[in-house]
């Protein structure tokens, strides 16, 4: 599998923007290493997103398989506790399209952590691929 050519470029882009806004926020941006605000609850991502996820666990089956696998185990277990309310295809994991679907997706799994967040150290498993969403949560970039 390989990333789209600018991808890298994309983030490098993302995180100097986060890191001046950070600059710039001072003590006043919550967001910083172990802060979990943005880890919890059901959020949509992209298509260029779920790819380098599935590269980056691809790499860690690899490099770090007992890492991959405490991932693997709690996404199974995120879906099995949340997916029968999904709505959208579990399948494809693409959200339905309907108001009413979008709707209920406003309501969808708030409390529950994102398999990537390791409880007990308050960090992102896949930080380094986390998608956009994770990256943009709290500064105005």
């Amino acid at each position: 599998m390989k990333m789209p050519r600018r991808d890298g470029e994309l983030l490098q882009i993302m995180d100097a923007e986060f890191a001046r806004a950070a600059k710039v926020a001072g003590e006043h941006l919550v967001c910083r290493k172990g802060c979990t605000a943005c880890c919890y609850g059901a959020f949509g991502i992209s298509q260029l997103d779920a790819a380098r996820l599935r590269m980056a666990m691809m790499e860690m089956r690899e490099a770090r398989p007992e890492l991959a696998s405490e991932i693997e185990r709690r996404a199974k277990k995120w879906i099995a506790e949340n997916g029968v309310e999904f709505p959208g295809s579990l399948t494809t994991g693409l959200l339905g399209e309907s108001d009413e679907e979008r709707a209920r997706f406003e309501e969808y799994a708030n409390d529950a952590a994102c398999p990537a967040l390791n409880l007990e150290t308050g960090l992102c498993d896949v930080y380094e691929a986390r998608p956009m969403t994770c990256r943009v949560f709290v500064p105005p970039v």
